[in-house]
């Protein structure tokens, strides 16, 4: 370990700049080779600062610099909060504020969008939901309502839409496109929004609800369904209406589109008017199971992500094929207009490789992945995960050109569900650790009992601007984060039992949903 020794010389602090026991002026004083001194092995600048302390060490010898207390990423907590990175603030990139959604059953926040003057949360909820002074309730018989749920930029409840079920709808992300909002989702049994009504065909159908992102007034409600089970995950709202995906296992009943007979666990990319309306769709078939999660509007383009097991035909080019009997993950581009297709772009990898978190900004687009194994990157860089399920986030051109990529983990599993642009060309990257990954400002905090949600900040060069993770003796995630215009930052995901954002500590019973603002 190399350390600088501090040299004393009456009321004067001199550093060394190496490990010699020498001062660069030796005339001035010189150290008994052997003897004890002060030394510290971390930034000039955060000596005295905060936690950090000078230690002490041998003249003329590199070793242990004992006693010293080096930058650490910083704990974000409410109780005895101290400045562990050393930059003279205490619990700077934690909450301003933080709320739990839920009660005794399992209950998730899902999706995030953010607003200047606030945020919207997306999720659902197996019993009841407290709401500012409101409290709601699933009826009797039925398993679990969904919920769109607007909090001003204080944390002060706003507006709430309550998605009634006779038997089960969640809605999972939510999309911001102008004054309206747009959320996906699914359904079993009935379902009404604000006295608009849907059920479900057979097994799952898939929903999307337009709503006022000013009001909360519901615009209209679609269901999609068939024989089979129908999910949709994410929305990707734009001028002229709204592109829904997912998956599904059977049939599909697109209405004026026409039927699908599926294949195995297979892709949807839908398009809606302004109305709800069915505009065009692309179906992503092969032999093995396919999964459709991200997807966001690029220009005249709707860019997609998912994984796919064996082989994925979008109907526009030659079938791609899995490299191995693992997931591959890929990225689609679709014209917003009619479908029309773009080239596809594959990661491949020796193990699993998923595509689950997806953001663009003027330029670039980040694409989230979480792999075991390798992946192969477009233009042939290969990254290896270092033990179970490493996470990456990679920066591409519109064209699908490699800017850069950053990989984080250890021998333990990581998996990631987010990701958000910043208007500078930066991102936000948000999942979930076991173990103790090095996210670029030393290892986080993980506690051995369960995962902890984490989020990290890169620069637009991909280097690491800070990272914090968050949670207790349960398992807990980032789920959702989303950059409003002015740069507020918002997440939503999930706590077990309990979590210390640095505003105090939320808790969950069973599992509650939870939405916070940070200090970006």
């Amino acid at each position: 370990m190399r350390w600088r020794p501090l040299l004393l010389l009456g009321a004067l602090s001199l550093q060394l700049l190496g490990s010699a026991c020498l001062l660069s002026v030796p005339e001035l004083l010189e150290c008994a080779p052997g003897a004890a001194i002060p030394c510290y092995s971390g930034p000039a600048e955060t000596e005295g600062v905060g936690l950090c302390r000078a230690g002490q060490g041998v003249c003329g010898e590199d070793g242990e610099c004992a006693g010293e207390v080096v930058p650490q990423v910083e704990l974000c907590s409410s109780i005895d909060a101290a400045d562990e990175d050393c930059d003279g603030e205490i619990n700077d990139h934690c909450a301003i504020w933080s709320v739990s959604l839920g009660d005794s059953g399992e209950d998730r926040s899902n999706g995030v969008a953010a607003f200047d003057d606030g945020v919207v949360v997306s999720g659902d909820y197996a019993r009841a939901l407290q709401f500012g002074d409101d409290e709601l309730t699933v009826d009797s018989g039925a398993q679990r309502n969904a919920y769109l749920a607007r909090f001003d930029e204080g944390g002060k409840p706003d507006w709430i839409v309550d998605a009634r079920s006779g038997g089960s709808v969640q809605l999972r992300r939510v999309s911001s496109a102008g004054s309206r909002l747009y959320a996906a989702g699914l359904l079993s049994g009935s379902l009404d929004v604000a006295g608009r009504t849907a059920s479900s065909t057979g097994g799952l159908d898939g929903i999307v609800l337009a709503v006022d992102a000013a009001s909360g007034s519901v615009d209209w409600l679609a269901s999609v369904g068939g024989g089979g089970d129908l999910r949709l995950e994410a929305v990707a709202g734009h001028a002229a209406g709204v592109v829904a995906v997912g998956y599904f296992d059977g049939d599909l009943d697109l209405g004026s589109l026409g039927n699908v007979a599926g294949d195995g666990v297979d892709t949807l990319v839908l398009a809606l008017d302004e109305d709800g309306l069915p505009r065009w769709a692309r179906v992503g078939t092969g032999a093995g199971d396919d999964m459709l999660l991200r997807s966001v509007v690029v220009g005249d383009e709707v860019v997609v992500a998912g994984f796919f097991e064996d082989e994925l035909d979008f109907g526009c080019d030659d079938p791609v094929s899995a490299v191995d009997v693992a997931s591959d993950g890929f990225v689609a581009r679709f014209a917003i207009e009619d479908g029309s297709c773009r080239p596809l772009l594959t990661l491949p990898g020796a193990g699993s490789v998923r595509a689950r978190g997806l953001a663009a900004v003027v330029g670039r687009i980040f694409v989230a992945i979480d792999f075991d194994g390798d992946v192969t990157l477009p233009g042939g860089e290969t990254l290896t995960s270092a033990g179970e399920r490493d996470v990456a986030v990679i920066a591409l051109t519109p064209e699908g050109e490699v800017i850069w990529s950053r990989q984080f983990g250890d021998e333990q599993n990581q998996d990631v569900f987010a990701v958000a642009a910043t208007a500078d060309g930066g991102v936000f990257l948000g999942g979930s650790a076991s173990g103790n990954p090095d996210f670029g400002e030393g290892p986080i905090n993980s506690n051995p009992k369960g995962d902890n949600a984490f989020v990290v900040r890169l620069s637009p060069s991909g280097e690491v601007i800070w990272a914090r993770s968050f949670g207790g003796d349960g398992d807990d995630d980032t789920i959702a984060v989303s950059v409003a215009p002015s740069g507020s930052l918002y997440i939503a995901g999930e706590v077990e039992t309990s979590m210390d954002l640095g505003r105090g500590v939320i808790t969950g019973n069973a599992i509650d949903g939870f939405v916070a603002r940070l200090s970006p």
